[in-house]
C-alpha cells in the first residue's frame, strides 16, 4: 500500500461516519468540540502513525493542531507491536490483511473513543480520569484541572 492508496483507505473509514477531510485530516465538528484523525508518515521508513484527538472550539489553539493529542497505540505490549508492525508498510502483508486489520483498530481505539467523547463535559471527564500525562496549559485552565 502506498501514501495515496492508504489515504483513499483512510478516507472511506471516516467518510462513513461523518468526517470532512482537508488534506490529509480528517476532521468531524460537534457543537463544542472537533474530532480530528490525522495520519503522520515517518521520515525514517514507509510506515505511519495515526494521530488523533480534539479541539476545544471555545479555546484558541496556540500553534497546535488539536488541543488533545494521542496516537493509535494499545497499553497491551504486544498489541503495541502489531499495530506498529501492521502500520509499517515495508512488512510483508497482504492488503486485505492490512486493510482488516487497521479498520479493526480504528474502530476499537479512535471511533469507539469518539463515540464516548462528544461534548466538552465528556471530554474533562475523561481527561480527568485518563490520566494523560500532556494536557495543554489552556485545556487545564478552561477545565480548572490540577
Amino acid at each position: 500500500m502506498n501514501h495515496k492508496e492508504f489515504i483513499i483507505f483512510l478516507d472511506s473509514i471516516f467518510k462513513a461516519i461523518g468526517f470532512h477531510k482537508k488534506g490529509s485530516t480528517w476532521y468531524k465538528k460537534l457543537v463544542e468540540l472537533t474530532q480530528i484523525v490525522k495520519p503522520q508518515k515517518s521520515n525514517f521508513g514507509n510506515y505511519y502513525y495515526l494521530e488523533y484527538g480534539y479541539i476545544i472550539n471555545r479555546v484558541q489553539l496556540e500553534g497546535l493542531d488539536m488541543h488533545i493529542f494521542k496516537r493509535l497505540a494499545s497499553n497491551d505490549k504486544e498489541e503495541n507491536r502489531k499495530i506498529g508492525e501492521i502500520l509499517n508498510f515495508e512488512n510483508n502483508y497482504s492488503e486485505e490483511q492490512r486493510k482488516k486489520e487497521i479498520q479493526n483498530y480504528i474502530s476499537r481505539f479512535i471511533i469507539q473513543e469518539f463515540e464516548k467523547i462528544n461534548s466538552e463535559n465528556e471530554l474533562k471527564a475523561y481527561l480527568t480520569s485518563s490520566g494523560l500525562p500532556t494536557i495543554p496549559l489552556a485545556v487545564r485552565n478552561y477545565f480548572s484541572i490540577k
